[in-house]
């Protein structure tokens, strides 16, 4: 739903949102926007998406849609910033968090670590890996 309502708000809303102090202006049109389509407020997982709407780190602009190929990490508003963002590709930061989601989605197959996949901030991990670990 709160992919859904950022598609069709990417243009109007986060594209003036993007020069605005986030909490303080855009975080409550953004709000009354989803009231006014959905007919109810977001709950709590959806008001966690909405309050942390990525940012293009490239250029800054919102929402952040597309995702660095080689670390799916870093998010970009267009194909024209993620190609033009080189010095993030050629980065130790780029390359360690690309070495580690490998890891761990190795770590998941043969059994030894939670499901995990960069990119999908709405995935929650069960409470036992919070009690006992990764074991």
């Amino acid at each position: 739903v709160v992919c859904k309502f950022l598609t069709t708000h990417s243009d109007g809303l986060l594209a003036e949102g993007s020069a605005t102090s986030w909490h303080e202006e855009t975080l409550p049109q953004i709000l009354k926007a989803w009231v006014s389509d959905q007919k109810r407020l977001p709950n709590a997982a959806e008001l966690e998406q909405l309050s942390r709407i990525p940012r293009c780190m490239q250029c800054g602009k919102m929402p952040a849609t597309l995702l660095c190929n080689r670390c799916n990490y870093a998010g970009y508003c267009s194909e024209a910033c993620r190609s033009s963002d080189v010095q993030h590709l050629k980065s130790w930061e780029c390359e360690q968090v690309g070495i580690s989601a490998m890891a761990i989605s190795l770590m998941y197959k043969i059994g030894g670590g939670p499901a995990f996949e960069v990119g999908q901030p709405d995935l929650c991990l069960g409470e036992d890996i919070y009690e006992g670990g990764l074991q």
